[in-house]
């Protein structure tokens, strides 16, 4: 009785000893897996950016339900205070930039009015649509933000229109 007693209390004060030296730990400034991130003198190539300097960072928590699960991230653009989500998935999600899932666009699959492959997408910030290219299909499907389809383009006019999107992203906003 009295060799069970001893070892309860041996047990006992290695586990308050592990306990103790385990929440000592030095707070380096950053929150769970979250570090900060000294952005002086952080040089970033980005020729839309004059300088090359960041100016600022903004983190913003993406809303997880099951409507807006993402894969991994392929592309990233941010419009007009909406930020447009490309994922692996081949899905293209709309956020605000609270973080709130406001829709997504188009729908893949094998129907005529569905895209069989999001190959790349294009935003037009002055004239507020989206362009999925599905290169499997041959077509560029047109979309206002809010996910309404408004076009739908083919073969001939494809060429024309990659050209035209790749001339507009040098020059739009």
């Amino acid at each position: 009785m009295i060799n069970l007693k001893r070892k309860i209390i041996i047990l006992s004060l290695i586990f308050f000893v592990y306990l103790l030296f385990s929440c000592g730990r030095k707070n380096d400034g950053g929150i769970g897996d979250i570090r900060k991130i000294d952005l002086a003198g952080l040089s970033v190539y980005n020729p839309f950016i004059k300088g090359n300097q960041l100016d600022s960072i903004k983190i913003v928590k993406l809303a997880t339900d099951t409507n807006c699960l993402l894969g991994g991230i392929i592309k990233v653009i941010i419009e007009d205070s909406l930020i447009f989500i490309r994922d692996a998935n081949e899905k293209l999600f709309v956020f605000d930039l609270n973080g709130k899932f406001r829709n997504m666009i188009g729908v893949m699959g094998n129907g005529p009015l569905e895209y069989t492959s999001l190959s790349d997408f294009y935003v037009n910030c002055q004239k507020k649509f989206v362009c999925i290219l599905d290169r499997i299909k041959g077509k560029i499907y047109r979309y206002t933000f809010d996910g309404q389809r408004s076009l739908i383009v083919t073969e001939v006019f494809l060429i024309m229109l990659s050209i035209f999107t790749m001339w507009e992203r040098t020059n739009c906003c």
